[in-house]
């Protein structure tokens, strides 16, 4: 018995290999824009992470400041939670230091709050390692 064997041409095997390449080129370039599409998006995630995170700081600075107001007679420093009664935002912390004129045993370097003034407010707000600090001055006229 005589075998016979068809062999293609080598030209047809040729233009096979050339589009196996061509579409594992095309898969490479789709792949590379797929990773730096995601990272981009995973970057502005974090961002906006990070601008929630300083918003509910400023937010308990600025709780803080009220709270000095309010004990603006009596120096000292107090500390607080923004919202007690939200468990969500039981995080988020404030300390104020309400400063009197002069500052009793402080340095003048040491002072959030310098020049001639009838009360200072110096309130840091902090939520999930994020700090946000506001001052608030009322100067002689």
């Amino acid at each position: 018995m005589n075998f016979i064997f068809f062999k293609k041409p080598f030209i047809n095997s040729q233009k096979g290999d050339v589009s196996i390449l061509l579409a594992l080129m095309l898969m490479t370039v789709i792949w590379a824009l797929a990773m730096g599409l995601s990272a981009v998006i995973f970057e502005e995630i974090r961002m906006i992470r990070r601008v929630e995170r300083s918003i509910a700081a400023f937010y308990g600075a600025d709780t803080g400041i009220e709270r000095g107001l309010k004990e603006r007679e009596t120096p000292g420093v107090y500390t607080g939670v923004f919202n007690p009664d939200e468990p969500k935002y039981r995080q988020i912390t404030y300390e104020v230091e309400v400063f009197g004129w002069p500052p009793r045993g402080r340095k003048p370097g040491e002072l959030h709050c310098v020049g001639t003034f009838i009360f200072c407010l110096a309130s840091e707000g902090k939520f999930m390692g994020t700090t946000r600090s506001i001052e608030l001055m009322r100067v002689e006229p």
